[in-house]
């Protein structure tokens, strides 16, 4: 038994480091990040089932599944065979991350390590920008943050994504001085988000951070607090708007983003995207035209929609967006559930999270990323775990005394 217990934590420990040297060496060595790719992926698959012997498979693990397996299925009447192949193979990897950290995610011990580890995958991305973008030749009002390994909107996504990591670690580390540390970096995001969609010239960060940190300044600091210290918060917004409204607003007025901001519907590349996958999928609406067929089929050479429901709808029909809906909304729905029955705000964070999520979707396409799906499924690992430690016993007691209740009237 003990030699089982260090073998276990001897797989652990491997998983994690090989995802954090992953992490790392995304972009901070982008030659080798295929290579480590191919290695990591499956070797955190295979080792995290002896890591964490734990074969149940929960609603959003079960719908990922039948997904992909749609995906596969599609690919049999692709336009262009190739392109399909491409992508399933993209699938593949990704799911073999996905499971590989989910199943890692069932131990406690091991969540605030792989938050770390993305926190490392964007450290990854900010060294890369720094170094090879901002550092040659860059103007904010002309360029955006974005050359040909990384992308403007791949800094704008996990951007999302290592806020809400700085926020839940302030929660779940045990040591004073990280949680303190943590706190002030999550209120230095305005800040550092405000930059970021400058650089980036990337609408979607105001639509999705500014929400998201106001939501979660609430909920950590005003959920609770009086009438009166409400209000004191509130005049204190907006003095400090008025103070650096106008400073920001001539940055803003200087860059690209307002630029962008200004295209006409018409002239915007994602309105072009969704009416072509509408047309799409009124023409092929139960299979699609294939894994990442959508731009063949449109303009005879490959891209992509920009958002994962169209990207779904045209590629695989009416019945791969569906289940994507199913797998997000799903999870969305059981932690809301969870929170309106327990009053438990970590239930809270976890529906916060999948309704950013599933608005994030709208503006690129998530499903065959492994870091971006990854990341859904870390959160999702959490939850679940979360939720079989403190309540699952007191839901299972409430059933069953429901059911005695039942047969005695």
């Amino acid at each position: 038994m003990a030699t089982t217990i260090k073998y276990n934590k001897f797989c652990t420990v491997l998983c994690i480091v090989l995802l954090m040297v992953f992490a790392g060496v995304s972009y901070a060595s982008p030659g080798l990040q295929h290579i480590v790719y191919n290695v990591a992926a499956p070797a955190v698959f295979v080792l995290s089932f002896v890591a964490v012997p734990d074969f149940r498979m929960n609603a959003s693990m079960r719908a990922l599944f039948v997904l992909y397996a749609w995906i596969a299925f599609t690919s049999l009447t692709a336009v262009d065979p190739n392109l399909a192949f491409r992508q399933l193979r993209q699938v593949f990897g990704c799911l073999l991350m996905i499971t590989g950290i989910n199943q890692l995610a069932k131990n406690p011990k091991n969540i605030i390590w792989l938050y770390i580890i993305f926190l490392v995958y964007y450290l990854g991305i900010v060294y890369y920008a720094y170094t090879h973008i901002l550092s040659v030749d860059y103007d904010y009002s002309e360029d955006r943050l974005d050359d040909s390994i990384l992308g403007a909107n791949t800094v704008a996504y996990f951007t999302f994504y290592t806020t809400y990591v700085i926020f839940i670690l302030a929660d779940i580390v045990q040591n004073r001085r990280w949680r303190k540390l943590f706190r002030l970096l999550f209120l230095a995001m305005p800040a550092w988000s405000f930059a970021i969609a400058i650089l980036t010239a990337s609408r979607q960060v105001f639509v999705i951070q500014a929400p998201l940190i106001l939501v979660l300044l609430y909920v950590r600091y005003l959920r609770r607090a009086s009438p009166s210290m409400k209000v004191s918060v509130l005049v204190v917004g907006i003095v400090l708007f008025l103070v650096l409204g106008r400073m920001a607003i001539r940055v803003y007025e200087n860059s690209m983003l307002q630029e962008r901001n200004e295209m006409m519907l018409e002239d915007d590349p994602r309105s072009r995207h969704m009416r072509n996958a509408i047309r799409v999928v009124s023409e092929h609406p139960l299979v699609g035209v294939g894994p990442g067929n959508y731009g063949k089929y449109v303009y005879g050479h490959y891209t992509f929609t920009h958002s994962t429901y169209l990207e779904l709808m045209a590629n695989t029909g009416f019945p791969g967006l569906i289940i994507f809906v199913v797998l997000v909304f799903g999870q969305m729905l059981t932690q809301w559930k969870r929170y309106r029955r327990t009053r438990d705000p970590a239930y809270a964070l976890f529906f916060i999270f999948s309704v950013f999520f599933a608005l994030d979707n709208v503006f690129y396409v998530f499903y065959y990323a492994p870091w971006l799906m990854s990341f859904f499924f870390l959160v999702n690992g959490h939850a679940e775990g979360y939720y079989r430690r403190n309540h699952m016993k007191d839901d299972a007691l409430s059933a069953y005394a429901y059911l005695n209740q039942r047969k005695e009237i």
